[in-house]
């Protein structure tokens, strides 16, 4: 047989080996590349996307492999077939397809969070998701049967005795913006000895001599405190019932996102809405929008509080710039640092939505 025959069908047989193997490898999945540096073999085109590489160190020398994901299976086979025992910086180039990952194998970033999660679950503490949805609602985090013993924090151990004048107190939310030291003069001349001190926004404790005259008087004598207060029961230890009305300045918001419905859903996700500036209801200035909302407790505002609108992501700054106050001295001088923001009278909510103009 004439030398040029044999050699032919010695090819032909090498080429239907080499296809039978590709074929068989084919089935396991993605491509592995063995370079010592392949930024070189992917300038040559035969690279479409990286993957996570690694190196390995033997004793002699370094090997490096690297994943590459190809664009078309004929690409893969190309690279199979030509690519073998090309030399790079001195080495030879080894291709080949890439072994099936394992039925039930995890990577590291599973392996992480599957760590974490099992870390949060010993201790007890709430998840990320649990954060996210209940911390922005007040105290409904505390429902959610947290184990206090096993949450790291200050431990302090106080008895009853202790705060003994809390028994003996009651919490009221004063009607309006009054200075809580007349009303005090008011109920100590209708013979009711009180000590109120304020304890944030409206919210007063007012402190009686006795336990059961305080229960008498909030019983039988409550028209008298409803002059002055919208609400004033017995003060709870177990849950703080304060709530606060403070002016909260919103930053970096888009300009056709500048509207009511807007404001109002991001005040009743803290709490509840209860009304714009006049800068804002007039578009005055669209760098800073100003809102009025009632929150059980300032943290419910948060530094960046993200939107979704139409389906779209928004992140903007929002901070408490005011806050209501029956300490007229403090209100004094609350109303000095936010007289930028000018004119923060009260509006009806049928004002509101007569006098919002859309421009």
């Amino acid at each position: 047989m004439p030398k040029k025959v044999m050699l032919k069908k010695k090819m032909k047989e090498h080429e239907r080996e080499l296809e039978r193997e590709v074929e068989r490898n084919r089935r396991l999945g993605r491509e592995r590349v063995r370079v010592r540096d392949w930024s070189d073999y992917r300038s040559s085109g035969k690279i479409a996307r990286e993957g996570e590489g690694w190196t390995r160190a033997p004793k002699k020398r370094e090997t490096k492999y690297a994943f590459v994901q190809c664009r078309f299976e004929d690409e893969l086979l190309r690279a199979i077939r030509y690519d073998q025992n090309i030399k790079l910086d001195g080495r030879f180039l080894t291709v080949k397809e890439a072994d099936k990952a394992k039925d039930g194998s995890k990577g590291r970033n599973q392996m992480v969070q599957k760590k974490m999660e099992e870390f949060i679950r010993e201790r007890g503490l709430p998840s990320y998701r649990e954060v996210v949805t209940n911390g922005m609602r007040g105290d409904t985090i505390s429902k959610t049967g947290i184990d206090l013993s096993k949450v790291d924090g200050i431990k302090v151990k106080i008895t009853g005795e202790e705060v003994e004048w809390l028994r003996r107190s009651a919490l009221g939310h004063l009607k309006s913006q009054i200075c809580y030291r007349e009303v005090q003069s008011y109920l100590q001349k209708k013979g009711i000895m009180v000590l109120m001190r304020q304890a944030g926004d409206l919210n007063v404790i007012v402190t009686f001599g006795d336990k059961g005259e305080m229960e008498v008087l909030l019983d039988q004598y409550y028209d008298i405190f409803s002059i002055w207060f919208k609400d004033i029961k017995l003060y709870n230890m177990e849950k703080d019932e304060r709530r606060y009305k403070v002016w909260v300045k919103i930053e970096e918001l888009p300009f056709h996102l500048w509207h009511l419905k807007m404001f109002e859903a991001i005040g009743n996700c803290w709490g509840k809405f209860l009304k714009v500036d006049q800068e804002t209801e007039r578009k005055s200035r669209l760098d800073v929008a100003v809102i009025k909302v009632e929150v059980m407790s300032k943290r419910n505002v948060p530094v960046n509080q993200q939107i979704i609108v139409n389906g779209k992501a928004y992140i903007m700054r929002t901070s408490i710039i005011r806050e209501e106050s029956c300490d007229m001295e403090r209100q004094a001088c609350d109303e000095t640092f936010c007289k930028a923001w000018a004119c923060l009278e009260p509006i009806s909510v049928e004002q509101r939505e007569v006098r919002w103009v859309e421009k």
